[in-house]
């Protein structure tokens, strides 16, 4: 075993690279000159911002923003006072909040007297026939207006909807959504998505900026996994990532999700495998199937070095392969 130049801090961040299988990366940057313990500071550091559960909307405080030295929370803390500068901000909170903010309780008694104030407003989206003339618009009545008048002949040309604030309040476990009209939650409404396009955050971390001043954390490393319907090798493990992440970092929280996903003891199939459910996933697609005995000819004629002793040993392979791709044990 190399030797090591430094030692972990405590048992926890030594079992901690054990866990994420990242020791050896460990011993080989402390051949380099690199200390343990500043391998699992660093490793244990991103988990810290990314360990959050994606679907919560994570806000923290002014005040622990600014004791902490986490790089995420310090990103939060500068995002949302760059925000707060805001002629968009700082108008709604004039205009809405009398120049003030709200405390995080009294968020959602704000939010219901808003609702009583502000029928929702229903949309239409109307499919134009072909050839049927734009709409003109009549400045007296401030409506638009179709000549000859338009005659919809199918339900499916026509989709309704309304715009819905997304927010929080105290002990959500997910966001919250409410249906705007024209009022204070409609005008927060954009407030919050132009805020969320900008700083990157969920807009129900907005709206509860804007309302309250409580800073949305900005996580470093966000993880979400794509399981479908289907087979279940097209699940997809996909990672957003601040490029000041190492790659240290972003494989620690990566293998953590793979393995939770397909096992310890996943292997991925050899190249033997892989060329004979190519080999005969192009046979058994013929119409009618190419039956297994030929299949075993032309395999061991074409692959001398991959060679079966029957047919029955190469159909039990290749069905064995196909479901390990298609359907993995562990997913």
């Amino acid at each position: 075993m190399a030797k090591l130049r430094g030692r972990p801090e405590s048992l926890a961040e030594l079992g901690y690279l054990v866990r994420v299988g990242r020791l050896a990366d460990a011993i080989e940057d402390v051949d380099r000159g690199t200390d343990v313990q500043t391998v699992a500071g660093e490793l244990a550091g991103v988990l810290e911002d990314y360990e959050r559960p994606p679907a919560r909307v994570e806000l923290i405080t002014r005040e622990t923003a600014a004791r902490s030295s986490s790089r995420g929370a310090v990103l939060s803390l500068l995002c949302a006072i760059e925000a707060e500068e805001r002629e968009d901000v700082r108008r709604f909170r004039r205009d809405r909040l009398s120049s003030s903010v709200l405390d995080f309780e009294a968020v959602g008694e704000w939010v219901a007297e808003q609702q009583e104030r502000e029928p929702v407003e229903h949309y239409l989206e109307v499919d134009l026939p072909p050839g049927a003339p734009p709409p003109t618009y009549a400045a007296a009545g401030g409506r638009f207006a179709f000549s000859p008048p338009l005659v919809v002949d199918s339900a499916r040309s026509i989709r309704h909807s309304v715009h819905a604030l997304s927010y929080a309040t105290p002990g959500d476990v997910a966001a919250r959504a409410i249906p705007t009209g024209a009022g204070a939650l409609e005008e927060l409404r954009k407030l919050t998505e132009s805020l969320a396009r900008d700083y990157h955050w969920q807009p129900a971390q907005a709206a509860i900026f804007v309302l309250t001043g409580l800073v949305p954390f900005v996580s470093r490393l966000k993880v979400e996994r794509q399981l479908r319907m289907g087979p279940a090798a097209f699940a997809r493990i996909a990672l957003t990532v601040d490029p000041a992440t190492t790659p240290r970092e972003v494989a620690a929280v990566y293998a953590k999700h793979r393995r939770e996903l397909v096992g310890r003891r996943y292997r991925p199939l050899s190249e033997k495998h892989l060329a004979l459910l190519a080999f005969g996933a192009e046979e058994r697609a013929k119409v009618p199937p190419t039956k297994w005995k030929a299949i075993f000819a032309q395999w061991n004629g074409e692959h001398p070095k991959w060679q079966y002793t029957s047919a029955h040993l190469l159909a039990r392979d290749w069905r064995v392969a196909r479901e390990r791709v298609l359907r993995p044990p562990k997913w």
